[in-house]
């Protein structure tokens, strides 16, 4: 899908960009989480 992406580190392969950007989603859905539950726990005290 991405190819190569150019950055200020130079070239990174495909895999690894897709490795980044697959733990930066699942840090994404953990923050997400917590939210969700802070909010939760804010409604049911």
């Amino acid at each position: 899908m991405w190819g190569e992406i150019k950055s200020r580190y130079g070239i990174i392969p495909k895999e690894k960009y897709e490795d980044i950007g697959q733990r930066k989603a699942k840090q994404v859905e953990v923050e997400v989480g917590m939210k969700n539950l802070w909010k939760y726990n804010q409604n049911h005290q």
